[in-house]
């Protein structure tokens, strides 16, 4: 399977292992392993990398994964600490 993020790599070699525990080291990463996990519903992932996300939100969270269509992310410029995408 292809990964949700468009990145046009295999989703097990791309942002499965941010899922899994290791830890993205650059904000572009970080981005497309959180879009990634939008389109999953992998919500413990979400809360866990979000600020604004709260555990209490967990419910809400997953009903706007299942009623959302996460259709691509395209990266449009990225810096060393900022990303501006388009998804």
């Amino acid at each position: 399977m292809d990964c949700p993020c468009s990145s046009g790599d295999p989703y097990q070699s791309c942002c499965q292992p941010y899922h899994q525990g290791k830890r993205p080291f650059s904000p572009t990463l970080l981005m497309r392993s959180r879009f990634a996990a939008y389109a999953l519903g992998k919500v413990g992932y979400i809360i866990q990398t979000e600020r604004l996300a709260e555990p209490s939100s967990r419910d809400s969270l997953r009903r706007f994964c299942e009623q959302t269509e996460f259709v691509g992310l395209q990266i449009l410029d990225e810096t060393a600490d900022t990303v501006t995408f388009r998804a």
